[in-house]
């Protein structure tokens, strides 16, 4: 299997080439719908700027929830905090849906 990955090394590199998208191309779609960011606060490969960023892009329907002592995968790396948060969400989302329901 390795030996077939070197040996097709163009197409490889053809492939990533076709899946990257720079910058310059890129744009957030508007959603209208709530979007939740939940962030590891000491993210080395996403870091906090690149979420507020991200929290910007998207608008005024976007939340942004930091982990403190958390990386790249808060969800490995503090799993207590992280469903903790992410029930809090799910909780936030239901409440509106019941009250606009009602």
């Amino acid at each position: 299997w390795g030996q077939a990955l070197f040996d097709h090394r163009k197409e490889r590199k053809e492939l990533v080439e076709t899946l990257v998208i720079s910058d310059k191309d890129f744009s957030v779609p508007r959603f209208t719908q709530k979007i939740y960011l939940l962030w590891g606060e000491n993210d080395k490969i996403l870091d906090m700027q690149t979420a507020r960023n991200c929290k910007e892009q998207v608008g005024e329907n976007a939340t942004l929830v930091s982990i403190e002592k958390a990386g790249h995968l808060p969800n490995v790396e503090r799993p207590f905090v992280y469903n903790r948060k992410l029930k809090r969400i799910l909780a936030s989302l239901v409440e509106t849906v019941v009250n606009t329901a009602s």
